[in-house]
Parts: C-alpha cells; sequence; structure tokens
C-alpha cells in the first residue's frame, strides 16, 4: 500500500507478496 505498486498475479499459489517491507493487499479485480 504504501509504494504503490500493483503486482498481477497469474497463479495462486503459497508465498506472500511484500512490498517496501509491508505486505502487500490482495485486489480482487471487479467484473
Amino acid at each position: 500500500e504504501i509504494c504503490g505498486n500493483v503486482v498481477e498475479v497469474k497463479e495462486v499459489g503459497g508465498g506472500e507478496l511484500v512490498c517496501c517491507g509491508q505486505s502487500m493487499r490482495l485486489i480482487k479485480k471487479s467484473g
């Protein structure tokens, strides 16, 4: 949330995306 990077998840798997030392929030696409 801090750095504003957007990452598209191609395959949902284990692990956690981290940006600027903070866990990234999963945003579901509308539509």
